[in-house]
């Protein structure tokens, strides 16, 4: 396979085995499928592993990886080096030197072997020293996708107002805060919002480049939308109470996590 000798073969594949256990624990639901007539003589080679140690070094990344999410919130994120002056400490210096900018912290756990776990830990350090920075992923779809994303949560918080029968109010509080804010009345203009939150992507990407105040026309528009969303979700915990608002924060976490500006 190109991979080496047959122990590097056996250790990589050993690293995976280990990486498919740790990334089953973090999961908070799936599927379970049991073999029927499985005969273990059929495989090509055997790995041997302690059950119970593969549990507690899940269970200590489980916590570790807590703390490191305050600096690489995912692995969809994406490292870029600074200007900092100085290398990195030397057990640093393979991921430093995978960082361009462009690749992924899955990304550069792949290209290094090292893991996702390993590879979050060290950009950790990196962040902490000043060496790099991690920005949150661009979407694949550019401004489509971010008005897609948000889109998406609005629907859902107006659906949540409008079934607790808070929906004039709500629209009202969206309404006086996108008003205030001054922006949005350019940004949104002939792009709605309509009666389910939803906005027209064609025209915030044609407002888009005559409203934005800085050189990134995408991040310009991802900070907009992140909190014209945000809000979205404070003034609906405002009107439906607070285990509502914290119910809803978390539904609509993952699109809000696709709209983080970054810096």
């Amino acid at each position: 396979l190109g991979l080496g000798t047959r122990e590097q073969v056996y250790d990589f594949v050993g690293k995976q085995i280990e990486a498919i256990v740790y990334g089953a624990l973090a999961l908070d639901d799936g599927t379970f499928f049991f073999l029927d007539g499985f005969d273990p003589d059929r495989l090509v080679s055997h790995h041997t592993f302690s059950a119970s140690m593969l549990l507690m070094d899940g269970v200590t990344r489980l916590d570790e990886i807590k703390y490191f999410r305050q600096k690489v919130p995912s692995a969809a994120w994406v490292p870029a080096l600074t200007d900092r002056e100085g290398a990195p400490p030397p057990e640093l210096e393979a991921v430093y030197e995978a960082v361009d900018g462009r690749r992924s912290v899955a990304d550069i756990g792949r290209l290094t072997g090292l893991g996702e776990f390993e590879t979050t830990k060290a950009l950790y350090t990196l962040c902490t020293t000043g060496h790099v920075s991690v920005q949150p992923p661009r979407l694949a779809g550019g401004i489509a996708a971010m008005v897609e994303a948000a889109n998406t949560a609005l629907i859902e918080i107006h659906r949540r107002v409008d079934a607790a029968g808070k929906g004039t109010a709500f629209r009202k509080a969206l309404g006086d805060f996108a008003t205030g804010a001054g922006v949005y009345e350019l940004l949104f203009r002939g792009a709605g919002p309509d009666e389910k939150g939803c906005l027209d992507a064609d025209a915030v990407c044609s407002n888009l480049f005559d409203v934005a105040d800085d050189d990134d026309d995408e991040l310009f528009l991802k900070r907009q939308l992140h909190e014209y969303v945000s809000f979205g979700v404070f003034a609906a915990g405002q009107l439906l109470g607070t285990n509502a608002e914290v119910s809803l924060g978390q539904d609509v976490n993952g699109l809000l996590q696709k709209l983080q500006p970054s810096g």
